[in-house]
């Protein structure tokens, strides 16, 4: 079982002189990148509303995530103290799903194929879940999840996203699967541009027939008027 990390408690940061209580009162779910914190929207105006100081309050994200790789995208729970203004800060890792795209090369846009086709958008090998498992597992949400049992699980998760798991990967076998999953996109958007060239001849199709229909109608409306 890897070792937990430990989190480092909540800042808290006191009422200052002059200011008033707050009375909005609960938890505020943001998604803030490590090291990029800033005033603007929509980070600002969201954490005013809780009456934060927004400017210490980007300090203090941001040297709590100097350790991770800037700009990973971070699920942060804010627990505002309505009396003081004080804050504690609950930082989790950024989603399974996040990581394992960016092990496998995903871009989120690419179209997804069906579990059962044998074309993938992405390879990982058992390390890679491995790894990955144990950078999850210090979310508090999954520490008392056996790594085993988070491995199966990222595993399944995989195959639903078009990631195929080996156990090894070679540096041959990434590049032969790289040159199959670009022939595959290059398909894909090929096909998406047929499709959409069919639709709009079909609606240019449809519209000309309407178009035909009315002035048929019309037609006929003279025809009874004489």
């Amino acid at each position: 079982m890897a070792s937990r990390l430990k989190k480092p408690m909540g800042k808290k940061r006191k009422i200052g002189v002059g200011e008033k209580p707050l009375t909005l009162d609960g938890t505020l779910k943001v998604l803030i990148r490590s090291g990029q914190a800033v005033p603007a929207p929509p980070l600002g105006p969201e954490l005013s509303r809780y009456g934060l100081a927004v400017q210490p309050f980007c300090k203090d994200f941001n040297e709590r995530t100097k350790h991770l790789i800037e700009g990973m995208p971070i699920t942060t729970r804010v627990f505002v103290n309505p009396v003081d203004r004080s804050y504690d800060l609950q930082i989790n890792m950024p989603s399974s799903s996040y990581f394992l795209r960016s092990a496998a090369g995903v871009q989120a846009e690419w179209p997804r194929p069906p579990e059962e086709s044998e074309y993938k958008l992405g390879l990982l090998s058992f390390k890679h879940i491995y790894e990955i498992a144990k950078v999850k597992g210090t979310d508090d949400a999954l520490e008392d999840m056996p790594l085993e049992e988070l491995c199966k699980s990222l595993i399944i998760q995989c195959r639903a996203m078009g990631i195929r798991v080996v156990p090894r990967v070679t540096e041959e076998e990434l590049v032969e699967f790289q040159i199959q999953r670009d022939n595959y996109l290059q398909n894909q958007e090929r096909l998406a541009e047929e499709l959409k060239a069919a639709e709009q001849a079909a609606k240019t199709a449809k519209a000309k027939a309407l178009m035909a229909d009315i002035a048929s109608r019309k037609m006929s409306v003279k025809k009874v008027k004489k």
